[in-house]
């Protein structure tokens, strides 16, 4: 969620487990990660200035192999 002068970052699950690759490429590890997009979860978040309409909860595991 983005502060005053802050920064938001919007990913789904196939960004993150993009990121996990370049993290074990640059640490010589492997990590198997899953996610799922949820949307049921968002609806208090929903009135918030910085709340889109396509907006969802991305819940996620990385775990090193």
């Amino acid at each position: 969620m983005p502060m005053e002068g802050g920064s938001s970052y919007w990913h789904n699950v196939e960004s993150m487990r993009e990121f996990w690759k370049e993290v074990g490429e640059e640490t010589e590890t492997r990590w198997a990660v899953e996610g799922v997009l949820r949307e049921e979860e968002i609806t208090e978040n929903m009135g918030h200035a910085w709340a889109e309409p396509s907006m969802r909860i991305l819940w996620w595991t990385a775990v090193r192999q």
